[in-house]
C-alpha cells in the first residue's frame, strides 16, 4: 500500500460525527482488468455517533493503527476547528 488516509466525516450542522474511514491507494502493482490504473481500497469503515473530541481521538487511533499518511477532514463541515482539535489531541498526526 502506498498511501493511506483517515477520514472522519462530520455531519452538517451541530450534530455528531458519524463515520470514520481509512482508505488506501496503491500503485498499479496488479493488473486486475488489464490496465495500469491505481487502485483504491477501503481498509476500515465504521459508523457511530461521536462528539468532535471523540471523533478526533478515534481518527488519531486509526491513523496510528493503519500507519496512515494523513487524516483528511471535510473543509465544508470540519473547517479549521476539527484539524486544530486533532493537532491538540495528538500532535504526531498529519
Amino acid at each position: 500500500m502506498v498511501q493511506a488516509a483517515g477520514s472522519p466525516d462530520p455531519q452538517s450542522g451541530t450534530g455528531p460525527v458519524q463515520v470514520c474511514r481509512v482508505v488506501g491507494r496503491s500503485d498499479p502493482l496488479e493488473q486486475m482488468y488489464g490496465d495500469h490504473r491505481p487502485r483504491g481500497y477501503v481498509l476500515h469503515s465504521e459508523q457511530d455517533r461521536y462528539t468532535p473530541t471523540a471523533a478526533m481521538r478515534r481518527a488519531a487511533t486509526l491513523y496510528h493503527e493503519h500507519q496512515a499518511d494523513c487524516v483528511v477532514v471535510e473543509a465544508n463541515n470540519g473547517g479549521d476547528y476539527l484539524p486544530a482539535l486533532l493537532t491538540e489531541l495528538d500532535p504526531t498526526v498529519q
